[in-house]
């Protein structure tokens, strides 16, 4: 199981460098819990703000190529069934908050074998 926000496979170009992959709706639960929704909410739209910014900032000055930014998404994979239902309860938080969380996309173990990416996400435990 995994999920998507722009179902795309960057990271798997054989970069290995800086990242700015923005939070979506990560451990929403303990933030809400220790500060309140409100800032909770706060905390992912500053997040938001400053990639969005640094983006902006790159292109403004055409400087793409020279940072090699490359543009495209997040993907994260869960290894145990106790993963993905945290994440799960931390995303239906962040919906009832009424976050913007457009653009994710949970994809199910069988599309990942349909694709033929399960030859690429196999995780071994020892």
């Amino acid at each position: 199981m995994l999920y998507s926000s722009i179902f795309s496979l960057l990271g798997l170009t054989g970069r290995n460098g800086g990242h700015l992959t923005r939070n979506m709706f990560s451990k929403f639960l303990p933030r809400q819990a220790k500060h309140g929704t409100s800032e909770a909410i706060k905390s992912y739209l500053i997040e938001k703000y400053t990639s969005e910014s640094l983006v902006r900032f790159l292109k403004e000055r055409e400087l793409e190529e020279t940072v090699d930014l490359v543009e495209g998404g997040h993907i994260a994979i869960f290894r145990t069934k106790e993963e993905e239902e945290y994440a799960r309860k931390n995303f239906a938080a962040a919906a009832a908050a009424e976050m913007d969380l457009g653009g994710v996309r949970w994809v199910e173990s069988a599309e990942l074998h349909e694709v033929g990416w399960s030859r690429i996400f196999t995780f071994s435990s020892g």
